[in-house]
């Protein structure tokens, strides 16, 4: 029997870029919720449970990719690597849940002139934090990606560019 699999520093590589993803998730979360509340901006509320259900999808992507790359065994003699092409079809279904939602949510915000209320100038700094730091992940998770050939590590990558931009639409 003859599998390919990855080397075991790859997968340690994937989840280490993953897990510095989660950290900044859980992070952006805890200061988009309180920075909203007090500020008074549902909408950075909003985006900071957002942060909290990507550091969910982050775990998902830890869990898929050491299954994808594990050794290969009686029931898949060929290896594991079609879970990572699971997880990667996940990871872009919930890319396109989020774009939906996203543009939902800005019809209903382009519509509605009553919610007219202003929130803190610290809002929009949080905000800023957030679209900067998603990009930073973007392009670290990428690079690892592309060193890894990881489509998993690619959807995931994409998914944080694609968080930075729903923080745009907080400002």
């Amino acid at each position: 029997m003859i599998a390919v699999t990855k080397p075991l520093s790859s997968v340690s590589e994937a989840t280490k870029v993953t897990l510095v993803g989660m950290w900044l998730d859980i992070t952006l979360a805890v200061g988009k919720i309180v920075g909203g509340l007090l500020g008074n901006s549902f909408a950075l509320v909003t985006d900071g449970i957002h942060s909290l259900t990507d550091a969910i999808s982050d775990i998902f992507v830890i869990v898929i990719a050491r299954i994808g790359q594990s050794e290969p065994d009686d029931e898949h003699p060929w290896g594991h690597g079609k879970f990572e092409t699971v997880g990667t079809i996940a990871i872009g279904m919930l890319f396109f849940t989020t774009a939906g939602i996203l543009i939902f949510d800005s019809i209903q915000k382009l519509t509605d002139v009553a919610s007219t209320s202003t929130p803190a100038i610290s809002t929009v700094v949080i905000a800023l934090i957030s679209i900067l730091s998603k990009e930073w992940i973007y392009r670290y998770t990428m690079n690892v990606a592309n060193k890894l050939n990881s489509s998993l590590l690619r959807a995931n990558a994409w998914h944080s560019r694609s968080d930075a931009f729903s923080s745009v639409a907080v400002l």
